[in-house]
């Protein structure tokens, strides 16, 4: 059965620069990616040089995003 269709849509964070790849940021990726149903695939954070404040985080086995997110950076 193709699941291709019913896949849900990445969800999109918007993650302050304090909280980024800390404890907390990562244990909701991974409640997150449960829930998506990518529970033991390997996963993966990717971000690009262009733009240092967005990442996606993706499932590795099945290329599907499963969250994409801004990094809201503090003032000065």
């Amino acid at each position: 059965m193709d699941t291709s269709d019913t896949a849900p849509e990445a969800d999109h964070l918007i993650v302050e620069q304090d909280t980024f790849c800390g404890e907390r940021f990562w244990a909701g990726l991974e409640r997150l990616a449960d829930r998506h149903g990518h529970g033991d695939h390997p996963r993966m954070l990717h971000g690009t040089t262009e733009r240092t404040d967005w990442y996606a985080y993706r499932c590795v086995s099945c290329e599907r995003p499963i969250a994409t997110m801004q990094v809201r950076r503090k003032p000065g």
